[in-house]
C-alpha cells in the first residue's frame, strides 16, 4: 500500500499480503488543515486488512481546512469591512483602518509589533490592538478692539485652561466688553 499525504510529506510504502493481518495507518500532520481521513477512492479506509484486497492501493489523506479568528480590540474606535476568519489559504488580506473622534490611528499591533497585513500561509487565532494618538487642535483667538490698540491673538486647546480676556481702553468710551456673534463673552473655557 501506498500513501499519498496531499502535502504532508512523504510517507513510506508498506507490504502486505492477505495473510498479513492488520496494516498499522500512519498519522500524519498538516499545519492549517484537520486530518480527515485516508480514502481508498471515496470510502474512507479506517483499517487496513491484507485479506481485504488482491492488488497494490494507494490511499489518499483528505484534509479540512481549520478557520481561525480575527479579532481587534478597538480600545473606542469603530470598524468597518474587516476580516473577521481566514484559513491558511485565504489570500494575503491588509488590515482595515479603525476610526475614532478625536484621534489619529497609529496602526494595528500585535504585542509591540506593528502589522499592516495577514499573509497567506498564516496560522491561528489572532488579536490585534490598535494604536491611537490623540489629535489636539488648537484654536486661535483674535480680538477686534475697535480702535482701542493691538490685543496679542491668543491660542490654546482643550488643555490650555481657560483663556483670560484682556481689557482694553480708548479714549473717551467705557469698555463694555467682548462680544461673539451679538453675544457677550465673559471667557473661553478650555
Amino acid at each position: 500500500v501506498s500513501f499519498d499525504s496531499q502535502g504532508a510529506g512523504e510517507l513510506a510504502s508498506k507490504t502486505f499480503n492477505k495473510n498479513s493481518g492488520a496494516v498499522e495507518l500512519p498519522e500524519v500532520e498538516k499545519v492549517g488543515y484537520t486530518f480527515a481521513g485516508w480514502y481508498n477512492g471515496e470510502v474512507k479506509v479506517e483499517a487496513l486488512d491484507g485479506a481485504d484486497y488482491e492488488e497494490n492501493i494507494t490511499l489518499v489523506a483528505k484534509w479540512e481546512l481549520v478557520t481561525y479568528t480575527v479579532a481587534y480590540e478597538l480600545d473606542g474606535g469603530s470598524l468597518e469591512g474587516e476580516t473577521k476568519e481566514y484559513t491558511v489559504e485565504t489570500e494575503t488580506f491588509q488590515l482595515v483602518a479603525p476610526t475614532k473622534e478625536g484621534y489619529k490611528f497609529l496602526g494595528w499591533y500585535a504585542g509591540e509589533e506593528l502589522v499592516t497585513e495577514v499573509a497567506k500561509g498564516t496560522t491561528g487565532n489572532l488579536t490585534f490592538t490598535a494604536k491611537w494618538e490623540e489629535i489636539i487642535i488648537d484654536y486661535t483667538v483674535s480680538f477686534d478692539t475697535q480702535g482701542a490698540g493691538e490685543v496679542e491673538s491668543k491660542t490654546f486647546n482643550k488643555y490650555s485652561g481657560a483663556i483670560e480676556l484682556p481689557q482694553v481702553e480708548k479714549a473717551g468710551y467705557k469698555f463694555l466688553g467682548w462680544y461673539l456673534n451679538g453675544e457677550r463673552v465673559e471667557s473661553i473655557p478650555a
